[in-house]
């Protein structure tokens, strides 16, 4: 959570970072799917949820959109998606709603239980759309 300070702004930003093992060849090229114009710049900013309010307890959760499109432009369909710090499970769900595997670690047993929560909503919804589309 980020710390409050009267005495300066406090940061109204964060950092990603993007890693990939290629076993040390730096094999070119990289993934990187170029979604539209609109969507490529530096700096992206999103409401948390649909409506600006959050969807989770977590105190640093992230914008579901967000997490998605960066999984989209920087990974295929297939691919595998680390999320070391977990919290509430947001890139993760977000990985398996584009078609990725996802692996996330969490320690803090509240923030668990939430992931497979939602985890299990976006599994029910996902079958629920292909039994939709069966003839």
């Amino acid at each position: 959570m980020p710390s409050v300070k009267k005495t300066t702004f406090r940061s109204a930003y964060e950092m990603g970072l993007w890693l990939i093992n290629d076993g040390g060849t730096f094999a070119q090229p990289r993934t990187f799917n170029f979604l539209t114009q609109a969507w490529m710049r530096n700096v992206m900013s999103y409401l948390i949820g649909r409506d600006g309010h959050k969807r989770t307890q977590h105190p640093t959760e992230k914008p579901e959109l967000l997490t998605r499109r960066l999984v989209e432009i920087f990974t295929n369909e297939g691919d595998i998606v680390l999320d070391n710090f977990a919290g509430g499970g947001t890139t993760g769900v977000a990985a398996f709603k584009a078609g990725r595997n996802a692996i996330s670690i969490e320690r803090e047993a509240n923030y668990i239980a939430m992931i497979e929560k939602r985890q299990r909503a976006v599994e029910a919804r996902l079958a629920e759309r292909r039994d939709d589309e069966r003839p």
